[in-house]
């Protein structure tokens, strides 16, 4: 989980240690609307750049076009009933 929550300091510290930084029990406001605000300023972040770079629709339709694919290819893994019993077995 310390991928999703590098950079946020709002980690729980219980000793030297150890940190609670689990987004199980991060649903207080105070730390969602700062993940919200985190989120905006990435999405406007990652707009401008395109607009900086020449990024049209077309580049970023066919980029979630691509993302769609993929996902939509991982959902028939993750939803297999097959996979699901050679691992409970």
């Amino acid at each position: 989980m310390k991928t999703s929550t590098y950079e946020w300091k709002h980690e729980i510290q219980w000793t030297a240690r150890m940190q609670l930084d689990d987004l199980d029990f991060a649903d207080y406001p105070a730390l969602l609307s700062h993940m919200l605000q985190q989120i905006r300023e990435k999405r406007t972040s990652v707009a401008a750049d395109s607009v900086a770079h020449g990024g049209s629709n077309a580049d970023m339709k066919a980029r979630i076009g691509k993302a769609r694919a993929a996902y939509l290819k991982l959902k028939n893994i993750w939803n297999s009933k097959q996979l699901l019993n050679e691992l409970l077995e």
